[in-house]
């Protein structure tokens, strides 16, 4: 066995070496004015804290919580009105297949047919081509006020294109959604 600093032989026993005193085992030790070897030892490695994902910032946070709140807003509105466009719905499917009898009687209140004979309704269909000719409509508008009526305000597209702006107010009537009245093309009057 030899010293690892100056090469001289040791014993086994031997804690230090009797040539230069450098402990057996251990760092040469380095002559005067030169610097120690350096040692050569396993790199120490530090645990490495997994990446956390960016968090959201407070602000997106209440963006999207405004966001989900005007969505329910909005489908608990559509869905509480849903009665009313399809009783609407309903009464221009009847008029498209020229069924005006039904229309007249199932669709329309006991006060609307009181005050307006089948032959006043059926004329009425025949002045305003968009009633009996839908070929698609929307209602953009419709409400269910405090007072038990609802309405349903929007746009009846002929066949031929023609945009009839309507307005239909409704009255519940043994549970059910019944028309009251129409105005076809409200700006008119």
């Amino acid at each position: 066995m030899f010293c690892n600093n100056c090469g001289s032989q040791v014993n086994a026993g031997d804690k230090f070496c009797n040539g230069c005193g450098n402990k057996i085992g251990g760092a040469p030790i380095a002559p005067q004015g030169q610097a120690a070897a350096p040692q050569t030892a396993a790199p120490v490695t530090s645990p490495v804290a997994p990446k956390q994902k960016g968090k959201m910032p407070a602000w997106l946070k209440v963006i999207i919580g405004i966001g989900i709140f005007i969505v329910l807003i909005v489908w608990v509105a559509f869905s509480a009105t849903s009665g009313v466009v399809k009783t609407v719905e309903k009464h221009l499917d009847l008029l498209k297949q020229g069924d005006l009898r039904a229309a007249y009687n199932l669709t329309t209140s006991k006060d609307f047919r009181d005050a307006t004979s089948f032959e006043q309704f059926a004329m009425i269909v025949q002045r305003f081509p968009a009633m009996r000719n839908t070929k698609k409509y929307s209602f953009n508008e419709r409400n269910i006020n405090s007072d038990g009526t609802g309405s349903a305000k929007g746009i009846l597209t002929a066949a031929d294109g023609t945009a009839t702006p309507i307005i239909f107010k409704l009255i519940k009537e043994n549970g059910q959604w019944k028309i009251i009245s129409f105005t076809v093309n409200p700006n008119q009057f």
